[in-house]
């Protein structure tokens, strides 16, 4: 059977699971890593989140504290604010309505974000919004970083996921800053049932164009690690080779690199795959990193395969609060309960991928196309050749 025809098959129960891991492993590898955002990596071992304070009085040495719920960092905000326009203009909205939700709920804290929010109340929707000539951060992380729920939503399908992010992560990011969310989507949605992380992230790769930064830094850490250097060296090569690129600390295609190491390195194993995210590179953008692996380690583990005691100190709350970056808009407090919103997100997800993605429910599974990867044109800035 050509490869094209094939499918896959995922049980319903197992999908909302697997989408609870990614979810909620997301926000405990954020909780984890935020204290060392652009600051030196993480000491061994990270198991002891549950004892720290947040960054400015970790950074001082104060006393710890216990984290009692997971804070709308904007690595998951804009998430939880496509998952709402999803929930208002239904399965086909459009990239302007995302960003008509962005307005509304405040969305746009920081750098490609903010610079899109900026772009889009002067009349410039997506995509014009993450395009280079409207948004100077595009190459940065923040398309990235808020692309996991395009891959939640689409699982198996690995061009489906790959073109539900680039369709609309495209509201903030473009070329670098846009290829590093499709291709972590398509990680995401590749990890519900591939057993093999480092084919996971090999396969996923190939939706990129073998030209893109992100494809070669990516591949490269996978090629190291079947050269067997160990993960510290493999990550120290590419530091060296690709932060003199791309120096900013939020920058996109050196931060990939790092998301592969622990992705390729971590073997599928939550705290693992976290703990060398978070230790690999000092003055690293470490908590987008974390989350986007703990996203996507966590559609592979998935809940079950999480350890409890990073589970329980969050107390099953995400806590949405108004952004002081944002001075249009403030959102009253809110608290929503983690597992309820990746109960949504798997909801959405079930109708998304048999609407969209040519997948059918037989039974209490769901059937999924599994079409071999087919690489999405090359974006750069300025365009090639000029």
């Amino acid at each position: 059977m050509a490869a094209e025809e094939e499918t896959r098959s995922l049980a319903l129960a197992d999908y909302r699971e697997r989408v609870a891991g990614s979810w909620i492993g997301e926000n405990i590898a954020i909780v984890m890593s935020l204290p060392f955002e652009g600051r030196p990596k993480a000491p061994e071992p990270l198991a002891g989140y549950m004892r720290w304070k947040n960054t400015k009085n970790f950074a001082a040495g104060l006393e710890p504290a216990h984290p009692t719920a997971a804070p709308c960092d904007d690595d998951t905000y804009y998430e939880f604010v496509a998952l709402r326009a999803f929930e208002r203009f239904g399965l086909d909205m459009t990239p302007r309505q995302l960003g008509e939700q962005w307005i509304a709920d405040g969305a746009g804290f920081y750098a490609s974000s903010q610079a899109a929010r900026k772009a889009m109340l002067a009349g410039h929707w997506p995509p014009e919004s993450g395009h280079p000539k409207y948004n100077p951060h595009h190459n940065t992380i923040g398309a990235q970083f808020s692309s996991e729920l395009f891959g939640m939503i689409a699982p198996g399908n690995i061009n489906f996921s790959a073109g539900t992010a680039r369709l609309y992560n495209h509201i903030n990011g473009y070329a670098e800053g846009s290829d590093g969310g499709v291709a972590f989507a398509t990680m995401i949605s590749e990890a519900m049932l591939e057993p093999d992380m480092r084919r996971v992230v090999r396969r996923a790769l190939l939706v990129l164009d073998p030209r893109a930064p992100t494809r070669v830094a990516c591949e490269e850490i996978l090629a190291l690690r079947e050269q067997g250097l160990a993960w510290p060296e493999a990550a120290a090569r590419s530091q060296r080779r690709w932060k003199p690129l791309y120096p900013q600390v939020n920058n996109s295609v050196a931060n990939a690199a790092l998301v592969a190491l622990g992705l390729v390195y971590g073997d599928g194993d939550f705290l693992k795959t976290v703990s060398i995210t978070c230790q690999a590179a000092d003055h690293a953008d470490t908590d987008c990193n974390a989350g986007t692996a703990g996203a996507i380690v966590g559609a592979h583990c998935p809940l079950s395969g999480i350890p409890e005691r990073l589970i329980t100190p969050l107390n099953d709350t995400y806590q949405v609060r108004h952004n002081r970056n944002v001075t249009d808009i403030v959102l009253p407090p809110r608290d929503e309960k983690l597992s309820d919103i990746a109960r949504r997100i798997a909801a959405l997800g079930e109708r998304f991928i048999v609407a969209k993605g040519g997948a059918h429910i037989e039974g209490n599974r769901l059937v999924i196309p599994n079409p071999a990867p087919i690489a999405q044109p090359l974006e750069t800035w300025p365009p090639a050749g000029k």
